[in-house]
């Protein structure tokens, strides 16, 4: 059962993270210097790298000490914790599924992948780049997912979003080629097209397809069979 607003007891933690938010917002900004304002941009951004992985670690604490409750309480091991993600997501202010996801990321951080973790606490990447990589590594065993941990570490300061995804997606690969090969083939098992409206009486077509397919559909202009051709209006003066 999910919990309402007056269930969450105070603690010393709650209250020195709400002190701080406090202070933020009463902050002056005006009077400060470009190289000030700089500098608290970078110590903010820090700070938010610092309570993403404290959230990790409260997450899977929460988790596993309702597990833990529930099973003593003679819940069945299958359905302790299941309201975990509700309870996650209320005080997140975020959908169920999303905490769900994050939570999954959270656990993977701090049992499979302690390197990445500690990328995270000392603040060399963020909150989502750590989930990027926890994302492209769920695929693998415990094992595999380590040494992708112990090879991606080194790596990973400095990095990019974009440049942390590939690194991770091309361990994975070296790790366990049989198994990407495997999942490339279920993904393309799993296309579809899909549409959905826009405004001005529009509607958008999407279609998960090989990446081949829509390549040659671009080169080639090839068209749907009772798609007529575009018209081309006048232009506005």
């Amino acid at each position: 059962m999910g919990r309402t607003d007056q269930a969450y007891a105070a603690s010393p933690l709650a209250d020195a993270i709400a002190s701080f938010r406090t202070a933020l917002a009463g902050a002056d900004l005006t009077a400060l210097a470009d190289d000030e304002r700089l500098s608290a941009l970078r110590e903010l951004e820090l700070a938010t790298r610092s309570a993403a992985a404290v959230s990790v670690r409260l997450q899977v604490d929460f988790r596993d000490s309702q597990v833990a409750g529930q099973v003593r309480d003679g819940v069945a091991r299958s359905r302790a914790g299941a309201s975990v993600a509700d309870d996650l997501a209320a005080v997140r202010m975020t959908s169920p599924a999303m905490a769900s996801r994050e939570l999954t990321s959270a656990r993977a951080l701090s049992t499979e992948m302690p390197r990445t973790f500690t990328a995270l606490q000392e603040g060399r990447i963020s909150g989502f780049q750590a989930r990027v990589v926890t994302e492209a590594t769920v695929c693998l065993s415990t094992t595999d997912r380590g040494e992708v941990d112990t090879r991606l570490a080194p790596l990973l300061t400095g990095a990019s979003t974009k440049e942390i995804g590939a690194l991770t997606r091309g361990l994975v690969y070296e790790v366990d080629p049989a198994g990407f090969v495997r999942r490339a083939r279920r993904a393309a098992a799993d296309r579809g097209v899909s549409i959905r409206p826009v405004p001005d009486v529009m509607a958008l077509l999407s279609a998960r397809r090989p990446r081949p397919w829509p390549a040659t559909r671009r080169c080639t202009g090839t068209r749907w069979p009772d798609e007529p051709a575009v018209t081309r209006g006048p232009w506005p003066s």
